[in-house]
Formats: structure tokens, C-alpha cells, sequence
């Protein structure tokens, strides 16, 4: 809820509004008489600047145009040459172009549109001055509620444009990255399009060396085939040459062949009858050697049946010989044994019966020195 205004402070705020007022007037007069003057001279000469940059903009914009139309026409090595002077033409008008726009720029950022921002301030003063005018007479009521509602309306106002302002910078600032991107991409594109040309170029240029390398592999190959053709058809000659010496060759050979196998074939009759004559004298006398071994095999089986059975007597009598053999080396084991033991029990007899002669002997001595010292005793006391 508003608060109330009291009469003594709506008559000074009417005061001073009456004065704000006037002066609002009287800024207004000046305005216009200002508007009624004449176009100051450095004005018109920015004017005329500013045409004339327009001018040569335009001209540099057809004339890169041109430039391109007339590069993308140059293909093939012959136009390789102007196809470079094309290309810094195009360089140095793109570099003009550059420059002249941002020379535009800032010739109109250093001379605004005066006349404009004239009717723009008229305006704003007329709506200050009828929003004063307005609050002046809610004051004689004692009440301001069209000036509140005015001012709040005119801060939304404000507050939307401020987010349209916003929005349009953002907007902008997608804009000019969208161009940056653009002129990237173009940049690419061209790079790549320029690269692609160059390929394409130097296929060109390749087919054309394969097809000169072609014509002349071709030409010396026909060349080649023919000396080949001619060689190879005298080395057939030759061949057929040889050949036919060697069938005439041949053909004698065959002859001597003939009459070799015809000779042979006598001395093989011939052979054969004689092997079949030493064969019948060979089988013969086969059989009657077979008849003398079998009755030779018979007397030596007859004479080995005797001298089996008198080896085997002869080995009876040796296991009998060597039974005995080995019954007296037994014995001859024991005597030697039982005389060795005999032997021994008689050195140990010996050497017993000696211990008891030298103890006999010291037994003796020990008696006689016993007897001596008492018959000395004795004879003291007599």
C-alpha cells in the first residue's frame, strides 16, 4: 500500500517539477534551433569519406569476384604460371578488403549519426517532460499512483530490453564464432581444394609421362618381338636341321641295330642248345654225386653214433677222475690242516715248557742267593 503524501511536500515536489519543466522547455527550443542550422562541413566531408570507402568496398568485392571466377578456369601445367599470379591478385584484394573494412568501421564509430541521436534525445525530453507533467497534476490530488505505475512499467521495460540487449549480444557473439567458424572451414576447404587440385594436376601430369613412357615401352617392344620372332625362327631352322640329321642318324643306327639283334638271336639259339645239353650233363651228374653224399652222410652219421657214445664214456670217466681229483685235495686240505693245528698246539707247547724253564731258572737263582746270604750270617756269629 502506498503511503500517503502530505500537502506541504506535493507543493514543493510541484515546485521544483514546475522548474525541471521549464528547463525541459527551454532544452527543447535550443534543439530545434539546432536542427534549423546548416550541416557543419566536417560532417559532409565524413559523409563523402564514408561513400567513397563504400565505393571502393564494392569495387574490391567484384574484383575478388572476378578473380576467383577466373582462377577456378585455369587448369593444366601451361596455366600453372598464371595460375600463381592469379592466386596473389587474389591475396593482395582479399588483404584490401580487410583493410578498407576495418577503416569503414572505424570512420563510422568516430562520426555517429548526429540527426538521429537529435530525434532520439527530442523524444526521451518529451517523455520526461509529459511524465512530470503528469506526476504535477496527480500531486494536486495528493496522490502520484499514474507516475508509480508509469515508472514501474517503463522499469520492466527497461528490464526487457536489458535481457533483449543481452540476448542479442550472446546472440551476436554465436554469430561471430558461427563466421569464425565458417571462415575456418572455408579456409579449410579452400586448403583442401587447392591440395585436391594439385593431385589432380599431377595425376594429369602422370598419365601424360605414362602414356609418352607407353608409346615408346610399346614402340621397342614391337621392335624386341621382332628380332625375337626372327631369332626364334632361325633357331627352328637350325632345330629342324639337327633333327633331320639326327632321324638320318638314327635311321642308320636302327639298321646296324638290326642286324646286331639278328646276330645276336643265332648266338642265343645256339647258346640255349648248349645250355641245354650241359644242363642235361649237369642234372645227371647232380644225381649221381647226391647218390655219393647221402651214402658218405650215412657212413658219417654211423661213425659220429661211435664217437658219441665213446665221448661220452671218455666224459663219464673224466667226471669219475675229477670226482676222485677232488675227493684227495679234500683230504690233502684236512692233513695239511690237522698238521698246521699239530703245529701250532706244539709252538705253544714249546713256548709254554720255555716260560716254565726261565721261571724254573729264576726260581733256582732266587733259592741259591737265598741259601748264600743265610750260611753268611752264620759264620758272623761264630
Amino acid at each position: 500500500m502506498e503511503k500517503p503524501i502530505k500537502p506541504h511536500e506535493a507543493f514543493r515536489i510541484q515546485a521544483l517539477l514546475k522548474d525541471i519543466l521549464k528547463k525541459l522547455n527551454f532544452l527543447g527550443k535550443v534543439m530545434q534551433m539546432s536542427k534549423s542550422k546548416e550541416k557543419d562541413d566536417t560532417t559532409e566531408i565524413m559523409g563523402d569519406e564514408i561513400s567513397r570507402i563504400i565505393s571502393e568496398q564494392r569495387q574490391l568485392e567484384q574484383r575478388y569476384a572476378e578473380l576467383v571466377k577466373t582462377r577456378s578456369n585455369l587448369t593444366g601445367i601451361s596455366n600453372k604460371k598464371k595460375f600463381e599470379e592469379i592466386k596473389l591478385q587474389i591475396k593482395d584484394v582479399a588483404n584490401a578488403l580487410r583493410d578498407n573494412t576495418k577503416h569503414l568501421c572505424r570512420v563510422l564509430k568516430d562520426n555517429p549519426n548526429v540527426q538521429d541521436n537529435m530525434v532520439k534525445i527530442e523524444k526521451d525530453r518529451q517523455q520526461l517532460s509529459n511524465a512530470l507533467l503528469g506526476l504535477k497534476d496527480d500531486l494536486i490530488n495528493l496522490n502520484y499512483h499514474t507516475f508509480a505505475y508509469n515508472i514501474t512499467e517503463q522499469l520492466q521495460f527497461q528490464d526487457l530490453l536489458h535481457k533483449k540487449r543481452q540476448l542479442e549480444k550472446e546472440t551476436s557473439l554465436n554469430v561471430k564464432t558461427l563466421a569464425e567458424d565458417y571462415k575456418r572451414e572455408y579456409q579449410d576447404y579452400m586448403t583442401e581444394s587447392k591440395e585436391a587440385q594439385q593431385d589432380i594436376q599431377k595425376l594429369r601430369d602422370d598419365v601424360a609421362q605414362q602414356k609418352i613412357s607407353q608409346a615408346f615401352r610399346t614402340k621397342y617392344q614391337e621392335k624386341d618381338l621382332d628380332a625375337s620372332y626372327i631369332s626364334e625362327l632361325r633357331n627352328r631352322q637350325e632345330q629342324e636341321t639337327d633333327f633331320l640329321n639326327e632321324i638320318k642318324s638314327l635311321e642308320k643306327s636302327i639298321a646296324t641295330e638290326k642286324e646286331v639283334n639278328k646276330r645276336i638271336e643265332k648266338f642265343m639259339a645256339e647258346g640255349r642248345e648248349k645250355i641245354t645239353r650241359d644242363n642235361e650233363e649237369w642234372k645227371t651228374k647232380k644225381e649221381k654225386d647226391v647218390k655219393e653224399l647221402i651214402l658218405k652222410i650215412n657212413n658219417i652219421s654211423e661213425k659220429k653214433d661211435k664217437a658219441k657214445q665213446k665221448m661220452e664214456a671218455f666224459y663219464l670217466e673224466m667226471e669219475q677222475d675229477k670226482r676222485r681229483i677232488q675227493e684227495r685235495e679234500k683230504e690233502e686240505k684236512e692233513r695239511e690242516t690237522r698238521l698246521k693245528q699239530e703245529k701250532e698246539d706244539n709252538e705253544r707247547k714249546t713256548a709254554a715248557c720255555e716260560v716254565i724253564a726261565r721261571e724254573y731258572l729264576k726260581y733256582k737263582e732266587l733259592t741259591v742267593k737265598t741259601k748264600g746270604k743265610k750260611g753268611g750270617k752264620k759264620s758272623k756269629k761264630k
